[in-house]
């Protein structure tokens, strides 16, 4: 079976999904609506040494907390898309 192609080389790119509310997925996973996720990423980062009073290289452990729950709603995001798999 010959391999079909989404793009047809147009100057204006490929889109997949035309609108924030088309099902996509990828690999077979179920098609999902398009995640409305708020990243809150921390605004400074505090520098690191032996005599810092914070280990985590942020201003407070919130905004490490934060980076952390960012880092899980993109895996979480890829997951529901087909893109990684849960271990």
């Amino acid at each position: 079976m010959a391999l079909k192609e989404l793009s047809d080389k147009g100057p204006d790119g490929t889109r997949l999904g035309q609108t924030s509310s088309d099902l996509v997925s990828f690999y077979g996973a179920a098609p999902v609506v398009r995640y409305a996720v708020t990243l809150p990423l921390p605004s400074s980062v505090a520098s690191v040494s032996t005599t810092a009073t914070t280990t985590w290289g942020f201003a407070t452990s919130a905004q490490a907390d934060a980076v952390i729950q960012a880092v899980a709603r993109m895996a979480a995001a890829m997951n529901a898309y087909g893109l990684t798999v849960s271990a």
